[in-house]
């Protein structure tokens, strides 16, 4: 057996299980993992904080991420990864290519993996097993062979095999190892290794490996039947959505837009919510190069022709992907809809709303209203939790109702002229006018 402790070993392993050349033994075999049903599943009473607010169920995906020995696409879904064309390729029965470029545009596509279990890239990542398909390319789980075969995955990145071309955009993108969020999967690298379906080079982008659920299989685990375990409720998902917005605040604070939201590029790990696939992430003020986008959660073509990617089309895409999550707990026959229901609908109505001006205008002013919303929904809070400052009014040090509820003084029980009064304590007109809160500036409160 040949030692496979480090991609350039040239020894094998003897009969006492040491290889001849390094004197290591080899990797133990990790067993395979199948997911299970219960997948998802709340673990104990284990819960995680959001927003200060609410709190959710640690859950457990151990083994619900699978790898398989290589990639299968099924004809009727080959199209054209180019959002502007979409039409068909790599079809025609026992004459179709499984790899190529579009005819109409020009656009390489691939339905076959570019990688198999054992292949080691750029010296250092050994594939596992392939894991997903993604509009800009394959996803493969694959270990550090220098780091302890640490999980990692890697993503084929970009389809350029002209070397000036890749150096270029690789360099381009260096930006996203920056990226250090709780919400946002880490980047760790970028690496370039030989194309064999195409030639020349191909790029690849080496990531963090997340333990979880994308958000459109937790939904669709939520409403089956044969899965009781998993729910979503409309707390859990404007939690979400908050975790969500804290991430996409942190890009737009950086100039960065994420611009291809949608169920599939958000994870629900064990106690986190991440952002994933940063293949669409691009500078506020890059109007070159391609777009990434998911029709469905995208804004009108008139109005990226108009305006290109925005801070407010990225919320566009929050706004619905909170629509579609909701629908099972809103829609479901026989139940009644929850108390902040309306006001739910008035938060997505705003965040998609067809005309850009009449959106959020960032996202820290999506998540205060969601906030409300959550507010709603919840239990009334404990008394020893402070009050949550409004975002509309300056505080004051008056307080109107400090005599409601309080005894009346002793000329209210010795005065024979004050005894046919009320007591109620209520404050009287004068100090209302003067103890009523200011309204912040109007610049503020957008």
């Amino acid at each position: 057996m040949r030692c496979a402790r480090t991609p350039d070993c040239p020894g094998v392993v003897d009969a006492d299980g040491f290889c001849e050349v390094c004197g290591l033994a080899p990797w133990p075999t990790r067993p395979a993992r199948a997911a299970t049903p219960t997948a998802g599943a709340p673990v104990g009473h284990e819960t995680w904080p959001v927003a200060g607010l609410v709190s959710l169920p640690v859950r457990d995906f151990t083994g619900h991420r699978r790898t398989t020995a290589g990639l299968t696409v099924p004809e009727h879904e080959r199209f054209c990864a180019n959002p502007a064309c979409r039409r068909e390729v790599g079809r025609g029965g026992a004459e179709r290519l499984d790899h190529g470029y579009c005819p109409h545009c020009g656009t390489p596509f691939a339905f076959v993996s570019a990688l198999a279990p054992g292949d080691v890239v750029a010296g250092q990542y050994e594939v596992v097993g392939y894991l997903a398909r993604g509009g800009l390319g394959q996803v493969y789980l694959a270990e550090d062979v220098h780091l302890d075969r640490k999980p990692m995955a890697l993503k084929r990145l970009i389809n350029k095999t002209e070397p000036d071309a890749l150096a270029i955009e690789v360099s381009e993108r260096q930006f996203l190892t920056t990226l250090d969020h709780p919400n946002i999967v880490r980047i760790f690298n970028f690496v370039s290794a030989e194309d064999r379906l195409f030639g020349g080079q191909t790029s690849y982008i080496v990531m963090e490996y997340l333990e979880g659920m994308p958000l459109h299989e937790l939904w669709q685990a939520a409403v089956d039947p044969a899965r009781p375990a998993v729910t979503l409720p409309l707390v859990e998902v404007l939690a979400y959505g908050h975790e969500i917005l804290t991430a996409l605040d942190h890009l737009h604070g950086k100039g960065l837009l994420y611009t291809d939201l949608h169920p599939g590029n958000v994870i629900r790990t064990a106690d986190r919510v991440k952002l994933i696939d940063l293949g669409g992430v691009r500078r506020a003020d890059d109007r070159h190069s391609p777009r990434v986008r998911t029709e469905t959660y995208g804004v009108s073509p008139t109005e990226l022709a108009a305006h290109g990617f925005t801070v407010r089309s990225d919320l566009y895409a929050v706004g619905v992907m909170l629509r579609e999550l909701s629908r099972p707990p809103l829609d479901s026959p026989g139940r009644e809809p929850d108390l902040g229901a309306e006001s739910f609908g008035r938060l997505v109505t705003r965040a998609a709303h067809p005309e850009w001006r009449r959106r959020f205008a960032s996202a820290s002013e999506m998540s205060e209203q969601l906030k409300g919303v959550l507010r709603e929904l919840l239990p009334a809070p404990p008394a020893d939790r402070g009050q949550e400052p409004s975002t509309v009014f300056a505080p004051t040090a008056a307080l109107l109702d400090a005599g409601l509820g309080a005894v009346p003084g002793l000329a209210a029980w010795t005065d024979p002229a004050a005894a046919d009064l009320p007591h109620h304590g209520r404050p009287a007109p004068p100090s209302v006018a003067t103890g009523l809160p200011v309204p912040r500036p109007a610049a503020v409160v957008r």
